[in-house]
C-alpha cells in the first residue's frame, strides 16, 4: 500500500514536477518496494479548486475497496468454519477420529494432575509404563482447550463477560494507545469466565487454526500496507490450500488436521501472521514486543512450523527497497542450497560450508546497506526475545533429545509427484507468473514466498533421513506456491484496474472490487466443487459443473462428520462402552493396573484404531494403556512395538527398523511380565486360543470382542535374582554396516533382551556400579546371582514410588520407564535398565522415588523470565530508539494520538481531491493535519497553526510534504507501526479512523 505521500502525485500539476526539482521524494509504488519520484517547486504546491476536492461519495467509494477485501476474507473464514460443522462442533460428544480420537487425553491430563500441581509438563503413567507429558508436545493447544472449557454456567458466564467486555470499552477510552492490549485481556477474559464442554471445547480449539488462517493471511497483507485487492488474494491462496487433499498427514491443511495435526494448524495460522508483524516491524523499528510473542506462540504450539517462520525472518531482512533485485534473487537461490548439503553422501563439512557462506552473504549485504542492518536489528531484538520466552518449554525439549524417540519414517525419495501434485500442475505456471510480477513491482510478500516455495523445494528434495521428516516440509512447499500463484493474480487485476482508469498509481475502484469478488467466487467455487456441496448434481446421480465432472469427491465433509459426531454417535459406541465399562470393573474388583489390547485395524469402528488409547481416561487413571498417541514422547515405545507384534495377529508395527517377531503368545507374555503389564485384552481367534493355554494367564473377563487375562508375576517393583550387567553393545565403527539405531549401544543389547527375556538371566542396563559386570553384547550366562531382596509395602502414584525393602545393597527393578528427572532417596540410581525400565540398590529399607524438577527446567524458567524481563524493558524504549529512529515525541506528544495515526495510514485506496485514486490509502484532512501537527492542547505559533490555509498549502498535502520539522522522513509517523513495543498487543485495527482531538 502506497505512503500518503505518492497520493500527492495525483494532485500535483504537471508542469510543476520536473526532473529537475531539489524537493523530489521516492515513494511507494503501491505494490512492494517499486518507487516513483514525485517533485514540487520550493514555492509549494498549487492548492486544488474547489471543483477538485473528495466528495463524500468518493471518500465511500474508496473505503468501499477495503470493506469488500476485507469481506472476502471474512466469507472465506466463514466458509471454513461452515464445512466444519459447526452443528457438531457446539455439541458436548468426544471427538474422535484418527491421532484426534485419541489427542482427547492430554488436556484432560494437564487439568487433571499438572495444572493442579502448578506444572506445565510432568510424569504420566498413563501410556508406555509411564512418559514425560509435554516434554515433547507443545503445551499451548492444550492451555487453550482447557481456557474454552473452563468457566461459570453459560447463564453466570455470559453476564460477567459483558460486564468484563463493557469495562475494557471504558478502559480503552481512557487508554486508546493500550487498547489493543485491553481487549486482547478483556477477550481472554471473557473466554474464561464461559464455560463450554470438555468435548465441544476440544473441537473448537481443534478447528482455530483453519478458521483463523485465512483472516492471517488477510492481515499479513494489511500489516505490510500491501495495497488492494492483495490481503484478499491471500486468504484466497490460503483458503485453496486448506482444501487441498493431496496430503492429509503433514499438516497444515483441514485433511491433516482431521487426522490430528490440530496444533500444526494453529501454529502455522500463527506464524503467518508472525510473518505480517514481523514485516512491519522491520519497517517501522517498532513492534518487538508483538513480534516475539508471536514468535514464541508458534514454538509452543508446533515445532516444525517454527522454522518455516524463521526463514521466512531471515529473508525478510533483505528485502529493502534499496536492495538491488539480483541482490534479493542470489540470497534466496543461496539459502535454496543449503538443504543440498543435507542430501545423502554430503558430509558435515558440506552442511557447514554452506551455511558459513549463507552467514558470509547475509552479513556482506547488511554491511553495504543501512536498510538491511536496520532490519537484521529488529530481529535481533525480537527473535531472541522469542526463544527466551519459550525457553521453559524448549530448553528441556532440546536438553532430552536423547530420549526422545525417533518413530523413522522412511524419507520421502520418489518427490517429483509430491512436488507435481495435479493441483500443482496448475498453480506452478501461474505462480512462475507471480514471481515475475513480484520481482518487478518489488512485492515483498511475493518475493518473500518465491523465495520460500524454493527453499521448501529444495529441503524435501534433499533432506536425508534424520528426525526431521523431509515430507513434513511439504505443506510450506504448497501454502508458498499458492500464496504466490493468488497474488500473481491480484496483480494482475491492479494492473487492468490501472489500465482502465489510465493512471498507473490509482487503479479503477470499480475493477477492483470486481476482481475481488471474482476472486472469491471462484476460490469459493474451485473448492466446492469437489466437496459437492453445489446443487449440479445430474439426474443419474453423477455431479458436474458446466459439464465438468470432478474425479472424485471430497472425502472432507465424512471426515469432518466422523470426528466430530464423537464417539458417542458411532454405530459401535454401546460395544465400546461396555468395554471400557469391564476394565474399570476389574480396576475395582482385581486391581488398577496397564492393559495390553491385541491391535486390530477394524477397532476403527468405534471412532478410531486408537479408541482403547483412552482406557486411562476413561477410569481416572486406573487403567493404563500400554499403547499411547505420543510416540515420539517415551523411549519405551519401540518395545511397546515388539511386544505388540507378539501378541497381535495383525500388528501395526508403527515403529520402523525394529526387529519384530510374529504372533508368539509365549514371547509377549514374557515380555509383558518384564514390564509389568497386568491385563491382557486378546480379539482374534487366534490369541484367545493361545493365551486360554498359557499358565501365567487367567481369564477374568469377556466383553466382545476382546477376552480380557490376568497376567502373573506383574509387581511393579521386585528384587532381582540376578545382578544386571552393563551391557555397552558394539559402536557404529564397530557395527560396519548397520540396519538400524536399534543394531548399536545399549539400546541393540536392550532389544535383543525384549526379544527373548526367557534366554536371559541378567537384564542389560546402560550403566551401574562398578561392581556389576561389563559385555559388550549379551550371553545366557551372564551375570553374579543374588538372593533376591523381599519388596513390600509398594504404593505407586502418578510420580511417584514408595517400597520397603528387607535388605539393603541389591538390585531392585523398577518397571516404569526410565527418565532423567527421576530421583530417589533411600537408594543408589535409578539406572537405565532394559527395556528402559529403571533398576535401583537401596542403602536404606525404605526407599522413594520421585519424578521433579531438574536443573534444566529451572533454566528454562529462568531463561524465561530474562526474556519476560527484556521485553518489558523493550517496551519501556521509545519506538524510535529501538529502531535508531528520531524521538517521537518530539514529533507527536501524545501516544494516543500516534497509535492512531498510525493506524489511519493503512486506510484504504484513497480519494484524491480531484476525484481520483491513490493506492497508498486515505489523505487526512484539515483537522487531521493540524492535529498531526500540533497534537491535542499543544500550543503552537500561529505561522505554524495555518497548515491547512488553502493559500499555503492544500488539505490532502502530508505533513511530511508541509514541512520538515512536522514529520520527518524514517520517523514513526512517516512510516508507522500498527505494532507498537509499549502495550500495543499483537494486533491493531489498520482499518480503523483516525482520532481527532
Amino acid at each position: 500500500m502506497k505512503s500518503n505521500e505518492s497520493q500527492v502525485a495525483d494532485e500535483v500539476d504537471p508542469e510543476l514536477s520536473t526532473p529537475e526539482s531539489p524537493e523530489s521524494e521516492f515513494v511507494s509504488q503501491g505494490v512492494g518496494l517499486s518507487r516513483q519520484p514525485i517533485e514540487a517547486e520550493s514555492g509549494g504546491l498549487e492548492p486544488p479548486r474547489p471543483s477538485e476536492r473528495a466528495s463524500g461519495f468518493a471518500r465511500l467509494s474508496d473505503h468501499f475497496v477495503g470493506i469488500a477485501v476485507l469481506v472476502a476474507a471474512l466469507l472465506c473464514s466463514l466458509f471454513v468454519l461452515l464445512q466444519m460443522r459447526p452443528d457438531l462442533l457446539i455439541t458436548s460428544t468426544t471427538p474422535s477420529g484418527g491421532d484426534m480420537g485419541a489427542h482427547v487425553w492430554g488436556p484432560a491430563f494437564m487439568r487433571d494432575h499438572l495444572l493442579t500441581s502448578g506444572r506445565l509438563t510432568g510424569w504420566t503413567p498413563d501410556w508406555y509404563a509411564g512418559f514425560p507429558a509435554y516434554q515433547y508436545y507443545m503445551v499451548v493447544p492444550a492451555l487453550a482447550i482447557l481456557a474454552v472449557n473452563a468457566g461459570f454456567s453459560i447463564w453466570l458466564g455470559v453476564p460477567l463477560a459483558i460486564v468484563v467486555l463493557a469495562g475494557a470499552y471504558r478502559a480503552v477510552s481512557r487508554y486508546p494507545a493500550h487498547k489493543a492490549l485491553i481487549w486482547s485481556i478483556a477477550g481472554l477474559i471473557s473466554v474464561l469466565l464461559v464455560g463450554i464442554s470438555y468435548g465441544a471445547s476440544f473441537k473448537i480449539v481443534s478447528v482455530a487454526g483453519l478458521i483463523g488462517m485465512p483472516m492471517a493471511a488477510y492481515a499479513a497483507g494489511r500489516l505490510t500496507r500491501s495495497p488492494d485487492p492483495i490481503p484478499a488474494f491471500m486468504a484466497f491462496g490460503v483458503t485453496i490450500f486448506l482444501f487441498d487433499t493431496n496430503f492429509n498427514i503433514y499438516g497444515g491443511n483441514i485433511a491433516s488436521t482431521l487426522a490430528g495435526e490440530f496444533a500444526f494448524a494453529i501454529s502455522l495460522c500463527l506464524g503467518i501472521l508472525a510473518i505480517g508483524v514481523a514485516m512491519r516491524g522491520m519497517d517501522t523499528g517498532r513492534g518487538h514486543v508483538s513480534g516475539a510473542i508471536l514468535i514464541a506462540l508458534v514454538a509452543l504450539c508446533h515445532i516444525i512450523p517454527l522454522l518455516f517462520v524463521v526463514t521466512a525472518l531471515l529473508i525478510l531482512t533483505i528485502l529493502d527497497e534499496d536492495l538491488p533485485r539480483w541482490w534479493i534473487v542470489a540470497t534466496g537461490l543461496t539459502m535454496g542450497l543449503v538443504p543440498l548439503s543435507q542430501a545423502d553422501g554430503n558430509g558435515t563439512m558440506m552442511f557447514i560450508a554452506s551455511a558459513l557462506t549463507v552467514v558470509v552473504v547475509f552479513g556482506a549485504i547488511a554491511a553495504a546497506n543501512e536498510g538491511v542492518r536496520r532490519r537484521m536489528t529488529w530481529l535481533l531484538i525480537a527473535g531472541p526475545s522469542a526463544a527466551l520466552l519459550s525457553s521453559f518449554w524448549l530448553v528441556p525439549f532440546a536438553s532430552r533429545s536423547d530420549y526422545f524417540n525417533d518413530m523413522g519414517w522412511e524419507r520421502l525419495n520418489d518427490v517429483g509427484p509430491a512436488l507435481l501434485t495435479n493441483p500443482m500442475k496448475i498453480a506452478l505456471p501461474i505462480a512462475a507468473v507471480g514471481v515475475f510480477l513480484a520481482f518487478a513491482t518489488r512485492d515483498r510478500l511475493g518475493m518473500l514466498f518465491s523465495i520460500l516455495a524454493l527453499v521448501s523445494a529444495s529441503s524435501v528434495a534433499n533432506l536425508a533421513d534424520g528426525k526431521l521428516w523431509n515430507a513434513r516440509i511439504l505443506p510450506f512447499y504448497y501454502l508458498s506456491v499458492y500464496i504466490v500463484a493468488a497474488l500473481a493474480v491480484a496483480h494482475v487485476a491492479r494492473f487492468s484496474a490501472a489500465a482502465y482508469s489510465e493512471r498507473l498509481e490509482a487503479p479503477d475502484r470499480r475493477v477492483l472490487v470486481g476482481a475481488t469478488v471474482f476472486g472469491l467466487l471462484a476460490t469459493l467455487g474451485t473448492v466446492s466443487v469437489p466437496l459437492q456441496i453445489l446443487p449440479f448434481e445430474q439426474d443419474d446421480g453423477t455431479y458436474q459443473v458446466f459439464g465438468i465432472a470432478p474425479s472424485s469427491k471430497s472425502f472432507i465433509p465424512s471426515w469432518v462428520s466422523w470426528n466430530y459426531s464423537g464417539y458417542e454417535e458411532k454405530r459401535s459406541f454401546r460395544e465400546y462402552r461396555d468395554v471400557v465399562a469391564t476394565m474399570d470393573q476389574l480396576g475395582g474388583d482385581i486391581g488398577c493396573g496397564r492393559a495390553m489390547w491385541e491391535y486390530s485395524k477394524e477397532l476403527d469402528r468405534y471412532g478410531t484404531p486408537m479408541a482403547l488409547m483412552l482406557l486411562p481416561h476413561w477410569t481416572d487413571g486406573c487403567i493404563g494403556s500400554m499403547e499411547g498417541l505420543y510416540f515420539e514422547s517415551s523411549a519405551t515405545t519401540p518395545f511397546h512395538f515388539l511386544n505388540q507384534s507378539a501378541l497381535s495377529v495383525k500388528p501395526s508395527r508403527a515403529q520402523r527398523n525394529l526387529p519384530y517377531k510374529a504372533f508368539d503368545i509365549d514371547r509377549g507374555i514374557a515380555q509383558l511380565q518384564v514390564t509389568g503389564v497386568r491385563y491382557y485384552m486378546a480379539q482374534s481367534n487366534e490369541a484367545i486360543l493361545a493365551a486360554r493355554g498359557h499358565a501365567d494367564l487367567q481369564e477374568v473377563a469377556t466383553s466382545e470382542p476382546f477376552v480380557i487375562f490376568e497376567v502373573s508375576g506383574t509387581e511393579l517393583v521386585e528384587g532381582l535374582a540376578v545382578e544386571p550387567v552393563v551391557a555397552e553393545g558394539l559402536s557404529e565403527e564397530q557395527a560396519g554396516d548397520i540396519a538400524s539405531r536399534f543394531d548399536v549401544g545399549w539400546v541393540s543389547q536392550a532389544v535383543a533382551f525384549y526379544n527373548d527375556p526367557d534366554l536371559y538371566s541378567a537384564l542389560p542396563a546402560e550403566d551401574g556400579p562398578l561392581s556389576w559386570q561389563r559385555v559388550s553384547s549379551l550371553s545366557p550366562a551372564d551375570g553374579v546371582p543374588v538372593e533376591a531382596t523381599a519388596v513390600s509395602d509398594i504404593v505407586i502414584g502418578t510420580d511417584q514410588v514408595d517400597f520397603h525393602v528387607d535388605e539393603i545393597g541389591k538390585p531392585v527393578l523398577v518397571k516404569i520407564s526410565y527418565f532423567p528427572n527421576w530421583k530417589v532417596s533411600g537408594a543408589d540410581g535409578p539406572w537405565r535398565i532394559g527395556p528402559n525400565m529403571m533398576v535401583v540398590i537401596p542403602t536404606e529399607n525404605d526407599v522413594t522415588l520421585s519424578y521433579g524438577q531438574t536443573g534444566v527446567e529451572y533454566l528454562g524458567y529462568l531463561m524465561s523470565l530474562a526474556g519476560i524481563l527484556i521485553l518489558v524493558g523493550v517496551s519501556r524504549r521509545k519506538p524510535g530508539q529501538a529502531a535508531g529512529d528520531m524521538p517521537t515525541e518530539e514529533i507527536l506528544p501524545d501516544d494516543e494520538l500516534a497509535d492512531d495515526v498510525a493506524q489511519d495510514e493503512v486506510q484504504q485506496e484513497g480519494a484524491l481531491p480531484n476525484g481520483g485514486t491513490s493506492p497508498g490509502g486515505a489523505l487526512p484532512d484539515e483537522d487531521d493535519l493540524v492535529a498531526i501537527k500540533a497534537g491535542p492542547g499543544a500550543e503552537h505559533d500561529s505561522a505554524k497553526s495555518q497548515v491547512t490555509a488553502e493559500s499555503q498549502v492544500p488539505a490532502a498535502v502530508p505533513p511530511r510534504l508541509v514541512s520538515d520539522d512536522v514529520v520527518a522522513p524514517g520517523s514513526p509517523l512517516a512510516d508507522p507501526g500498527l505494532l507498537g513495543d509499549a502495550g500495543d498487543g499483537v494486533l491493531g485495527d489498520p482499518d480503523g479512523p483516525p482520532s481527532r482531538p
